[in-house]
């Protein structure tokens, strides 16, 4: 709770409103003209719930201030804390090592089957575990390799269900902190005769963790500041995951999501090039729209590649963040549909959670034309799931072209068939 109380200071003192020791404020100590009311924060990894904790506790202390959260491959639910469901960080290949025994997302907790958890005192690392072959033991073998000890009995790389797999916990320095899901699990199914004083029952495994699994706590943060917004950073390969659909990138976008907040997986192309202009010729950077997931969240084309520094794409989330807080765009803008006949129109469609305002629109047409050429314009405001159609002016052409109709930070572009003033699409 003090680091939670520490980071609210944090956000005091840069919005002007906290003195330090000395007395003095931000505005007292830094030359540079501060926007108080720009404030974000970025949870890196494990970093990711207490940026969303603090809202949630001292929100009415700085809505007004605290407008965006970034958070980067958090852990924002026990299990992903605890590596539940793999990898084995230090005996394989990440991304290979996944437990067998996940059977599906929930927003909230993962399923797992725990119809195998096992706990043996007597095991020096490991003592709680899902004991694949019935041994009640810790089962491994050594790498000839590596020399290190794996319960990947067969050594073909991926644990099956009649090997064992370990979990992992938390201490608080007297008692271990199994993720919610593993703790109940243990009482569910009796594996204690009694229970150890050293292992933290379900009770106090679940105070433990409500105050660090965002999951839990996004509806509370978003109450407390309703317009906060959320961008989620994901790599193709995470730096501890090994859970095909990444289901922790899933919870936090849902976290969002569900409590209709704005948020959105990814900085846009725009920032990634503007913080490194050499990925401007890349083809392979992820444009995701706000508040729609992924179709497929085991198909990485909406997560940063691999090659790209975390930094590059950390700091390009910021960039973006803050300037949509600066010129309140957080719009989704969409071009649902463009049809022809006399001159060319366009369905513009605000599919955002928030109403939009000023947004440009252009219609160009390359080919035979004699006018009609360029058409242009301004939606003074659109209001969220609000469509709208935008109409160019009297075209008069002959043969095939190329129409582009740009709307806010969208184009598209369709081939038509220009005959007179007909367009044929």
């Amino acid at each position: 709770m003090n680091c939670i109380k520490a980071l609210r200071d944090v956000i005091l003192y840069a919005s002007g409103k906290l003195s330090d020791v000395y007395g003095r404020k931000i505005d007292d100590v830094i030359s540079t003209p501060i926007l108080h009311n720009n404030i974000g924060l970025i949870g890196v990894s494990n970093g990711g719930n207490i940026v969303i904790a603090t809202p949630a506790i001292y929100g009415d202390e700085m809505k007004d201030y605290l407008k965006y959260i970034i958070q980067w491959e958090s852990p924002v639910s026990s299990q992903i804390a605890t590596v539940d469901l793999g990898p084995i960080r230090f005996d394989c290949t990440p991304n290979n090592f996944v437990n067998p025994r996940y059977i599906s997302y929930n927003p909230l907790f993962l399923e797992v089957d725990f119809s195998d958890i096992c706990y043996n005192a007597s095991e020096s690392v490991y003592k709680v575990f899902h004991d694949g072959n019935g041994d009640k033991h810790y089962t491994t073998i050594t790498r000839p390799d590596t020399g290190l000890p794996t319960p990947d009995l067969n050594l073909n790389g991926v644990l099956e269900l009649n090997e064992d797999f370990p979990l992992s916990s938390y201490t608080d320095g007297k008692k271990d902190f199994y993720s919610r899901s593993v703790t109940h699990a243990l009482a569910d199914n009796n594996v204690f005769s009694e229970w150890p004083d050293d292992i933290a029952n379900p009770e106090e495994a679940d105070s433990y963790w409500n105050l660090r699994e965002a999951v839990r706590l996004y509806s509370d943060a978003i109450k407390n500041i309703p317009d906060l917004r959320g961008m989620i950073l994901a790599s193709s390969k995470d730096h501890v995951q090994s859970a095909p659909d990444k289901p922790h990138i899933h919870q936090a976008f849902d976290g969002w999501n569900n409590s209709n907040a704005w948020v959105k997986i990814n900085p846009s192309p725009h920032y990634l090039i503007e913080i490194d202009s050499s990925l401007a010729e890349r083809d392979d950077l992820p444009n995701n729209k706000p508040n729609i997931p992924p179709s497929n969240w085991s198909i990485y084309d909406y997560c940063i590649p691999e090659d790209i520094p975390d930094g590059i794409y950390q700091l390009a989330s910021i960039h973006e963040m803050a300037d949509r807080v600066y010129y309140n765009r957080w719009h989704n803008v969409e071009i649902k549909e463009i049809y022809g006949g006399f001159g060319i129109n366009a369905v513009i469609k605000n599919s955002g959670v928030v109403d939009a305002f000023n947004i440009s629109w252009s219609i160009d047409v390359r080919g035979i034309l004699f006018k009609g050429k360029h058409s242009e314009g301004v939606i003074s405001s659109l209001s969220s799931g609000e469509e709208i159609i935008i109409k160019s002016e009297f075209i008069f052409g002959i043969g095939p072209a190329e129409i582009v109709v740009k709307a806010g930070e969208e184009s598209k572009m369709m081939k038509c068939f220009l005959l007179g003033m007909l367009v044929f699409i």
